[in-house]
């Protein structure tokens, strides 16, 4: 015989009322401890791959993701500040001083030429060349400029941009870098960099099978200056399994010329 269906709509209203019971208990119990804590909110961010933190009155450097504010040479100073030890005011005002300073330039080929100088003088004092590695970060001492700390030397100053802008309409500054030292055969194309060290790798070695960790030796003279330190391992592996450099209008005379090699 079948049951009733009042019974189970009556069972049903029962659980219904447990439920609705339990629950308002919870939600004051749920509001009473959220009162007790502090309010918490995300810290704004602005700026690319370095930034100040604020905290409790402390200033300390510190790295996060790239973003859309360049506001020191190489747009890599920035500014985050925490909830709730800064005010609004506050954090302005700190961003405005911070970049007083360093929105004038936007890249490290923009800064004056005798800023550079001085940054070469001072590798050059300690190092008594201009062969500088490619890996080579500026430290922050007091010879070197402080605008250049934390710059990777030899990619802004073997650049073709740095060139024309600095050097190429004042040929009294060659004679300067020639008595430092200046290696000139750098400020070339990387293609040509390139197939440089892979010629002389060929003919050193009789073949072109570079291993993937193969870096140029420094003082190793014979090498071409030029390319000590060339991470020609990486390169050849970039180009046989990316076609690096192997795209675009010259592939075909590119490929033409590897192929010389093999």
């Amino acid at each position: 015989m079948p049951r009733h269906p009042l019974l189970s709509l009556r069972q049903l209203c029962h659980v219904i009322v447990v439920i609705l019971y339990c629950i308002s208990f919870v939600i004051p119990l749920v509001e009473s401890l959220s009162t007790r804590l502090p309010p918490t909110k995300r810290p704004r961010r602005y700026g690319n791959s370095s930034c100040t933190k604020i905290q409790r009155g402390r200033i300390s450097w510190h790295r996060h993701s790239k973003s859309r504010f360049p506001c020191c040479p190489a747009a890599a100073t920035c500014i985050r500040l925490t909830n709730n030890d800064v005010d609004e005011n506050t954090e302005l005002r700190f961003l405005k001083d911070v970049t007083a300073v360093w929105t004038k330039y936007t890249d490290y080929g923009d800064l004056p030429y005798e800023s550079a100088l001085r940054a070469l003088k001072a590798y050059h004092e300690v190092h008594g060349n201009l062969v500088i590695p490619r890996g080579f970060i500026v430290p922050s001492r007091d010879e070197y400029p402080p605008e250049w700390h934390g710059a990777k030397l030899s990619r802004h100053i073997y650049n073709m941009k740095w060139w024309q802008k600095h050097i190429a309409q004042h040929s009294h500054r060659v004679a300067q870098l020639n008595q430092l030292g200046f290696v000139w055969e750098r400020l070339q194309p990387e293609w040509n960099l390139f197939m440089e060290s892979l010629v002389y790798y060929s003919s050193m070695y009789g073949n072109v099978m570079v291993p993937s960790s193969f870096v140029i030796p420094h003082e190793d003279e014979r090498w071409p200056k030029a390319i000590w330190g060339y991470p020609l391992g990486n390169v050849v592996y970039r180009v046989r399994f990316r076609n690096d450099f192997l795209l675009g209008e010259n592939a075909v005379e590119r490929k033409n010329q590897l192929d010389g090699l093999e």
